[in-house]
This record gives C-alpha cells, sequence and structure tokens, in this order.
C-alpha cells in the first residue's frame, strides 16, 4: 500500500496523486472513487459557497482525478477499471440533504457518460444505500441532524436496511474483478423501512453518529 494524501479541490493536486502513484506503483489498474462530502442544510440556508464545497468533492474532484488517470488507465497493460460511489439517495433526496444528493446525482451522470463515451474503460457507479462508519456524518451539525433525521425515517427517505462497511467493500472488489462489470451497481440491504431507533443501534456505539449510518458514500 502507498497511502498519498490528496485535497481534490485543489487545483492540480489530482495531477499530482496520479503522478506520484503511478510513479510509486509503475502503472495504473483501476481508479476507485470513495470521497465524499456531506451536510446538513435546508436550501433556504444552502448558499453558493455551500453548493461550491459539496460539487468540489463529490463530482468535480471525481472529474479531475479520472482526467489525471486516462492515459494510465487506457495503458495497454491496464485493466482499465472506474468505480464511482454514488448514493441512493440521489434517486430519492432527503429534506435537508438536497444539495448533497444533487451532487451525487450528478455523480452518477458523470460515471454512467463516462461508460458510455469510453467504452474500452470499465466504468461503474456503485450506489451505496445506508452503511454504518462511513463518516460521511462527521461535518453534520448535531442540532440539525436530530431537526432533519426524524423526517428521513418517517417520510420513508430510508429504503433499505442498513449494511457494515465490509459488506460493501465486498461488493467493490467483486466489481473491480468482475469479468465485464455493469455500469451500475447496488451496494444497499434489503428493501426496508428501518426505524431511527433500529438504525441506531445497528450503528453501534463504537461508530460515528447516525447520519453516518443512513446516508450512502
Amino acid at each position: 500500500m502507498v497511502p498519498v494524501a490528496c485535497d481534490v479541490t485543489v487545483p492540480g493536486a489530482s495531477d499530482e496523486l496520479v503522478a506520484n502513484v503511478t510513479r510509486e506503483l509503475g502503472g495504473l489498474d483501476a481508479l476507485v472513487y470513495a470521497a465524499g462530502l456531506s451536510r446538513v442544510k435546508a436550501l433556504e440556508q444552502t448558499e453558493h459557497a455551500d453548493w461550491l464545497e459539496l460539487f468540489a468533492t463529490n463530482v468535480f474532484g471525481a472529474a479531475a482525478v479520472t482526467r489525471a488517470a486516462f492515459p494510465h488507465l487506457l495503458a495497454e497493460r491496464s485493466e482499465g477499471r472506474a468505480l464511482y460511489l454514488c448514493s441512493d439517495s440521489a434517486a430519492m433526496p432527503y429534506p435537508g440533504l438536497v444539495a448533497y444528493g444533487s451532487s451525487k446525482a450528478a455523480l452518477s451522470a458523470y460515471a454512467r457518460g463516462f461508460a458510455n463515451e469510453v467504452p474500452r474503460l470499465r466504468a461503474t457507479e456503485v450506489i451505496v444505500g445506508p452503511t454504518a462508519g462511513t463518516e460521511v456524518a462527521n461535518h453534520f451539525e448535531p442540532a440539525a441532524f436530530e431537526e432533519w433525521a426524524p423526517r428521513w425515517f418517517e417520510g420513508g427517505y430510508v429504503r433499505y436496511a442498513m449494511l457494515q462497511v465490509p459488506d460493501v467493500v465486498t461488493i467493490i472488489m467483486d466489481t473491480l474483478i468482475a469479468p465485464a462489470p455493469p455500469p451500475t451497481v447496488m451496494a444497499t440491504g434489503a428493501d426496508a423501512h428501518p426505524t431511527m431507533e433500529g438504525a441506531r443501534n445497528l450503528a453501534g456505539p463504537d461508530q460515528p453518529e447516525l447520519g453516518s449510518a443512513i446516508s450512502g458514500g
């Protein structure tokens, strides 16, 4: 493993990241874009800077890293795989998380468009459902979370049973090694209408706040 830090929102950082990684590894077989940022905020309070912040990480960063990785993924000996961790909330945006859901919908369109435009590379969007311990809630304000979370459960926005991180990792790995991965893969639990208390219990006391458990990657 060769860990290399990168802030994908900084111009040029993605190019430097890919250059460093490919120099250390001698090439690039696959790209898995798992970076994600989420904030709980009412639309009437969501400012221009908030939209830019979310899209910079969730969408623009994916495009920048992919552009930098293109020549390496297209190399003759590369496996030519690209996976993008999207979210089930893109199809049914949670109230209070509309900006996040919109950015994930844009990432989904990017991944599917990439698969259509460059069929030589095998691009897949992995739609991640409720998953405990993803740290996606690290930037949630507690007061805003407590205000909006009940609506997510009572309104039926949480539509799948919760998975754990190893469950999602297994799906990602299976997709990476599949001979012909589909353009869309579901990393969700069974169809369900979990309660807030039930989700909190599944997340466990050693994991981040419940928001991490009910919103995708």
